[in-house]
Parts: C-alpha cells; sequence; structure tokens
C-alpha cells in the first residue's frame, strides 16, 4: 500500500478545468493523465461495494481503492454543492491511520484552492473510515475462513482417494 492521494475538485466557474493534486508520488512522471485519473476514480464510485452516505461526506470503497468525497462550503456558480474527492488505495496494514492521512491531504487541498470545508464532515471520514476497517477485518477473516475450509476438503478429498485405490490401511 502507498500513501498516494488523488484529489479533485470541481471549479466554481463550471468553465475552467477540475483542480487536481496528486500527493505523495515522488515522481511526478508517474501521475495520472487528468482523464486516466478522473476515469479511476469513476470506476471506484461505479463498482463499490462499501458505501457510507452522510451530511456531506461519502465514501464508496472496493476491496483495494477508495473514493472520498467532502463537500465544501463554497457552491458553483449554478449554486450546487462543489466537493473536493480524493481517490487512493487501501489496506489492512494501512487502514487505521488512512483517515487522518485522508483529513491532511484534503485539508491540504482545500487550503491551497481555497476552500473551507465544515469540521464536522471532517470527522465523519475518520468515522467512515473505521466503518470501513470493520468491513475489510470482516472480509478477511471470512476469507481465511474458507481457505481453510478448501484445504480442509482438499485433505480430505485426498484421504477418500487414497482409501478407494489402496484400500484401508492394515
Amino acid at each position: 500500500m502507498n500513501k498516494r492521494f488523488i484529489l479533485r475538485a470541481q471549479a466554481l466557474d463550471n468553465a475552467s478545468p477540475d483542480l487536481f493534486e496528486f500527493v505523495g508520488n515522488t515522481d511526478p512522471k508517474n501521475n495520472p493523465t487528468q482523464e486516466q485519473a478522473a476515469m479511476m476514480i469513476f470506476t471506484v464510485i461505479k463498482g463499490a461495494k462499501h458505501v457510507f452516505d452522510d451530511n456531506g461526506m461519502r465514501l464508496a470503497a472496493n476491496n483495494t481503492h477508495f473514493v472520498a468525497r467532502v463537500l465544501c462550503e463554497q457552491r458553483d456558480i449554478a449554486g450546487r454543492g462543489a466537493p473536493i474527492v480524493c481517490y487512493g488505495e487501501y489496506d489492512l496494514q494501512c487502514i487505521d491511520t488512512l483517515g487522518n492521512m485522508v483529513v491532511t491531504a484534503i485539508t491540504g487541498f482545500a487550503k491551497q484552492i481555497d476552500r473551507t470545508i465544515q469540521p464536522d464532515h471532517l470527522e465523519l471520514v475518520c468515522k467512515y473510515f473505521d466503518e470501513l476497517k470493520k468491513k475489510a477485518v470482516q472480509r478477511q477473516r471470512t476469507r481465511s475462513l474458507v481457505t481453510w475450509i478448501a484445504a480442509a476438503l482438499a485433505v480430505l478429498t485426498t484421504v477418500i482417494v487414497l482409501i478407494l485405490l489402496y484400500g484401508p490401511v492394515r
């Protein structure tokens, strides 16, 4: 797991290009294009298995990536909410601190682009990453149990086949 994020915000005038920041990548040549970044974000949102949504904060995640969307106080020229979106990768090794890392990244990006985020929205980021952790741990336990059962069945099948081929041991 890396600590790289893609941050995106729409321009408030709806005419300028969206604003992007690539956080944590030491080699800018490895950054995706803005179009690729937008597609990566869309792919997670479209295929999300875990979605938490409340009061201006939304977290969508599949098994390996997340998209956190936090509404800013500012609105676009049409009067719609203008969110900041954070995309990244996660696993069980980093998920304990991921909520705080995402809050730090979103807060820094918001300051750079002169946007304001309600503190309760940022608290929801941490809360939802805690919920995502619970689901990821549960998924890991289920996967481990299924693996154990499959291994036990394979051993049992092998023993039965050997008994059928060679007869019982005397």
